[in-house]
């Protein structure tokens, strides 16, 4: 007698943000069994029309993930079939497209930030995998992102005095900025702890993105019991599949391009800080999140 396939079930990546959460939602978007579409933001909302109008950009990753399940996905049609419907509903009619055994991924940073956000996604009892990346990891990452946006796209000589200067205001935040991206962090995983000490164990599951990336393949395969799937050679090429959506601004698209799972940027950080740059509190609470159930070596903090 042969046992009936298990329901679909909702799937949520809790991290801050530049953690490697796009990495990780790509990795199991490689699973014949997964739909991972990038960042939704449904559940910072009541309802559709205050999550179209509250974060645009988010329909473009709803109407991707409608076009994976075989369904109509333009914005005419999201309006006809989610209109004046609460949040819940939307995700449980994308729920029940998946069907049986399929497994829906939900990652959006910004719910850690939001206990409420947090609280609504409770109702579906859904798996949670926390992904922990080294503040500095993070606070480098935001560095560069903000970098990247200052960053002069021309080469006129003209200019370089007023760049300079620019630069050298810079560095003089530069202490507090880091604070500040330090904080954050803190603030975000003190959430994500309270929050997941009252979801059952057997729900949750936490990873350390610097093994996720210098450790790949027993990292998956402990990944891959928790949801009950099986690692297919896909989930070992992530870049291969990067949704269009990404080029629209939701999610990293630093993953494009990518062959396999590279381990640079779990050493990256050095490059930007120096490991004293992180405070005391950040350490504490770092060392204390790698202790509680997060396999891998201490990494010199």
């Amino acid at each position: 007698m042969t046992s009936s396939p298990a329901p679909p079930r909702l799937v949520v990546i809790l991290s801050t943000e530049r953690s490697g959460s796009t990495l990780l939602s790509m990795i199991l978007g490689g699973s014949r069994r997964v739909v991972a579409p990038p960042e939704l933001h449904g559940f910072r909302y009541a309802d559709f029309e205050s999550w179209r109008q509250g974060y645009p950009q988010s329909m473009a990753s709803l109407s991707w993930l409608l076009d994976r399940l075989g369904e109509e996905s333009g914005p005419e049609t999201l309006d006809r079939r989610f209109a004046g419907k609460p949040v819940e509903t939307v995700y449980g009619e994308l729920l029940g497209l998946g069907g049986p055994g399929r497994l829906l991924v939900d990652k959006t940073p910004a719910y850690a930030r939001d206990p409420s956000s947090l609280a609504r996604l409770e109702r579906f009892e859904p798996l949670y995998l926390w992904l922990v990346r080294h503040p500095l990891g993070v606070a480098a990452s935001m560095h560069e992102r903000r970098e990247a946006r200052q960053r002069p796209g021309g080469q006129d000589l003209r200019a370089w005095p007023t760049r300079l200067w620019k630069r050298w205001k810079r560095a003089r935040h530069d202490a507090r900025v880091l604070a500040e991206d330090l904080a954050y962090w803190r603030r975000c995983n003190v959430n994500l702890r309270d929050f997941l000490a009252t979801v059952p164990a057997e729900r949750q599951l936490k990873l350390l993105f610097e093994e996720l990336v210098e450790h790949p393949e027993p990292a998956l395969a402990r990944l891959a019991r928790f949801l009950g799937i099986d690692v297919e050679p896909a989930m070992l090429s992530p870049g291969s599949r990067l949704p269009e959506t990404l080029a629209q601004g939701i999610g990293d698209a630093k993953i494009r391009g990518t062959v396999g799972i590279s381990a640079a940027p779990a050493r990256h950080w050095r490059k930007v800080y120096r490991p004293w740059r992180m405070d005391r509190e950040t350490a504490r609470l770092y060392s204390e999140l790698r202790r509680a159930g997060a396999p891998g070596r201490e990494d010199g903090i």
